[in-house]
């Protein structure tokens, strides 16, 4: 049996502004999974993210430090014990 390694970036979800903003992507691919107080989202980005979020301003810094450090990644996945990217906006209000 092959074994399979998930290999993308996972970033905090501090660098969400809130859960229900992943709905507010339309046309983009989303899984969001939750349990409890538990969220955890993959999110599909290639080169067309630009026509998926408009005018979605916390999403352009996300995307141009995706390009940057992981351009080979087509998804992110959004975890509360993910990585806090200091260059990245944090929206931490949102999770309180």
């Amino acid at each position: 049996m092959k074994k399979w390694i998930m290999e993308i970036p996972v970033l905090s979800t501090l660098h969400l502004p809130g859960w229900a903003t992943l709905d507010e992507l339309p046309g983009c691919a989303v899984a969001k999974i939750s349990d409890a107080d538990m969220y955890t989202a993959f999110v599909y980005v290639d080169e067309e993210w630009d026509y998926y979020i408009g005018d979605k301003a916390w999403f352009p810094p996300l995307k141009r430090w995706v390009d940057e450090h992981y351009p080979e990644h087509s998804w992110v996945r959004f975890d509360p014990d993910g990585d806090i990217i200091p260059e990245l906006p944090r929206y931490d209000e949102a999770w309180d």
